[in-house]
């Protein structure tokens, strides 16, 4: 795990009701997550994995060649091991992935709203990221008025409009973490003329302000909350970026929804030493689906139906654990032993 020293880092500890953030050290790594270097939080009361196989009430839109998937990496994430990618390879549609769970929330009871991107490729000089529309109804009749944009690139300062408290430019080939509460959204139903035309763009604490009873809404294109990629502009053409940790939190509790390509966790790979103690302890972990879980731990040789093995290899050995859920949801993670 490679560590930026320029960002504020963070690290987390268990207690009741959800995961406490603090500053103050490089890395924490527990058993289940490795947070580092300044993803913003405070108190998550509820952490949901989302994979292809347990989707946890989210729902993929994909259209003309555009692709929704969830996989491991890239690079080093900063939480667990995946995250859910967008490809787009036509601009006359959007990508996206929705959330039913929100319908009816006043944009005033939301207490927290971020989520980190990743950057992998793109044809222009203008890097993109994935951003978050909400659909808003403002009347109280159950239908969209208008759809709220945070785009992660309209936080660099250059825009119309209100001036981003924290000024931040996007990057490729690296993990960043945005807070959209205190950042700039588009309203696309009011404000109609595109931000890189001159249109202008507003805090949330303004939207709510023009709009006191603005809630999200879902319509008959699916769920409120929405992760997108895309646009008509050909600078999206052959973009793939990536989300992980959306954190949505409302009247101080949060979730977080953690990305990921399998319900397996054969945790991190290793190596050891010849003239050492050659013996290791595996522990195999189920992320998301429903309990009970069905382990089995492949060596290419030999096959334990258990959750946790002990091995020796003398040699650098790869070992597959197959975790089965409840429902029949099955993933599978590789662990590698190096042997130098």
């Amino acid at each position: 795990m490679k560590h930026d020293t320029t960002k504020t880092p963070y690290f987390f500890i268990f207690v009741a009701g959800g995961i406490i953030f603090f500053q103050g050290c490089t890395k924490f790594s527990g058993s289940d997550f490795d947070y580092h270097n300044g993803f913003p939080g405070n108190v998550f009361n509820n952490i949901v994995t989302v994979t292809d196989c347990n989707l946890n009430g989210w729902v993929k839109q994909e259209k003309k060649g555009n692709t929704v998937l969830f996989v491991n990496g890239p690079s080093d994430t900063y939480f667990r091991k995946g995250s859910v990618q967008f490809s787009v390879v036509n601009i006359s549609a959007l990508v996206r992935i929705r959330d039913t769970s929100y319908n009816d929330v006043l944009l005033s009871d939301i207490t927290e709203l971020k989520f980190l991107t990743y950057t992998q490729q793109l044809s222009t000089d203008t890097i993109e990221t994935p951003f978050i529309v909400l659909q808003i109804d403002t009347s109280g009749d159950g239908i969209t008025d208008f759809p709220l944009l945070y785009v992660p690139r309209y936080q660099d300062g250059t825009f119309s409009g209100d001036k981003p408290p924290i000024i931040q430019k996007t990057k490729i080939h690296e993990w960043q973490s945005w807070d959209a509460i205190n950042g700039l959204w588009w309203n696309e139903g009011i404000e109609h003329t595109d931000p890189d035309l001159g249109g202008s763009i507003q805090t949330f604490k303004n939207v709510i302000k023009r709009f006191p009873t603005a809630r999200i809404v879902n319509d008959a294109t699916g769920g409120g909350v929405r992760l997108t990629a895309g646009s008509p502009y050909p600078r999206w053409l052959n973009y793939t970026g990536n989300v992980d940790a959306l954190a949505i939190g409302v009247k101080g509790k949060t979730t977080i929804y953690d990305f990921e390509q399998s319900i397996a966790d054969a945790g991190k790979d290793q190596t050891i030493y010849k003239y050492g103690n050659k013996t290791l302890n595996l522990h195999g972990n189920a992320m998301g689906g429903e309990a009970p879980y069905f382990y089995s731990w492949n060596d290419g040789k030999t096959i334990r139906n258990q959750k946790d093995i002990k091995v020796n290899p003398s040699q650098t050995t790869t070992y597959t654990l197959t975790v089965t859920d409840a429902k029949g949801c099955t993933g599978t993670d590789n662990v590698t032993i190096t042997v130098k």
